[in-house]
């Protein structure tokens, strides 16, 4: 990279490609901090490729993204777990919305705050959840 001044507050600052090409940047310093090397680190700091996402994030995106029909749900889970699910929504104290979730969703989302604790009331951790998701979405009937 290169710079050359302009006027006082700008220069152009060319950068040059693996392929012999060049690319043109007019930069505008502050009258303070007007240098060759501010005008390359300002350019140098834009062309940074974007940090990769850590492994929280790609999680929650995948997340996100996560959906089964409740066919695919209930084979999922199996006839053992599934079992647990009724008998929790058979229960008095069992929030109205759950029940109505459970019996009529016609999609289930991983992000869907009662699909968590239908999670946790079968004592499944979030990862056995991710896991029991991945699967439900292979299944076809």
């Amino acid at each position: 990279m290169t710079a050359v001044q302009i006027d006082a507050t700008t220069w152009r600052v060319s950068v040059a490609a693996a392929d012999g090409t060049e690319t043109h940047h007019l930069v505008a310093c502050r009258a303070a901090d007007s240098s060759a090397a501010s005008a390359l680190a300002i350019i140098a700091a834009l062309s940074l490729p974007e940090p990769a996402p850590d492994a929280a994030a790609l999680l929650a995106a995948e997340r996100a993204g996560m959906s089964c029909s409740r066919m695919q749900g209930v084979l999922a889970l199996g006839p053992g777990i599934w079992a647990q699910v009724l008998a929790w929504r058979d229960l008095p104290q069992t929030p109205w919305a759950a029940r109505v979730i459970i019996d009529d969703a016609a999609i289930w989302h991983r992000n869907s705050q009662t699909i968590d604790l239908l999670g946790y009331v079968c004592g499944l951790s979030p990862e056995a959840m991710d896991t029991l998701f991945r699967q439900a979405v292979t299944i076809t009937a």
